[in-house]
């Protein structure tokens, strides 16, 4: 069985001769385990595939442009992995655990960040905000971003973004935060 440069076998097409350039789709019956696996989960693998690329490359544009392409198999793989159309939820969270802190009437408060999404963050603090707060939370790499109190549970606040005061490149940002999981 012929095999491309991933490893993956390949089958030419049976009435033609193979030329540089074809398209190969390994069959699922080759790599029965791989084939079990989610599509994000798969897609992990290659992602795997081009980091170990990526450490061994010394070309800058290869570099580049597998750096690259890493990063958008992270961006598809979080669009694979994004809530279900009927899910209360717009955006896909992730765990993180980030110290940080809230503006409150203009007093600063204590907080921990327990989730993050491209749309809000689920934080844990001593106080008690009532739904409807409007407050500013500190995202580390990110900065102060607008956001409104839209549940709490005890010491846990659910906290939505209010994306129309976020720059692009805070949105960016949140973006790369919550790909994290996802390199």
């Amino acid at each position: 069985m012929l095999r491309g440069q991933s490893g993956y076998p390949f089958r030419p097409n049976r009435d033609r001769a193979r030329r540089k350039g074809d398209r190969v789709i390994a069959n699922p019956e080759d790599h029965p385990a791989q084939s079990a696996l989610p599509v994000s989960e798969r897609l992990g693998l290659v992602q795997e595939t081009l980091r170990t690329l990526l450490a061994d490359a010394a070309d800058p544009k290869t570099v580049e442009a597998l750096a690259e392409a890493a990063h958008e198999l992270g961006r598809i793989r979080l669009a694979l992995d994004a809530p279900r159309p009927d899910s209360r939820r717009a955006h896909l969270r992730v765990p993180e655990t980030i110290g940080t802190a809230l503006t409150v009437g203009g007093r600063e408060v204590d907080a921990a960040i327990v989730d993050v999404s491209v749309g809000g963050v689920g934080l844990v603090t001593d106080e008690r905000l009532p739904t409807g707060t409007i407050l500013r939370v500190a995202i580390p790499p990110v900065g102060w971003i607008d956001a409104e109190v839209v549940a709490a549970d005890g010491d846990r606040l659910h906290v939505r973004f209010q994306s129309d005061g976020m720059t692009a490149e805070q949105q960016r940002a949140l973006l790369d935060l919550v790909l994290r999981h996802y390199d």
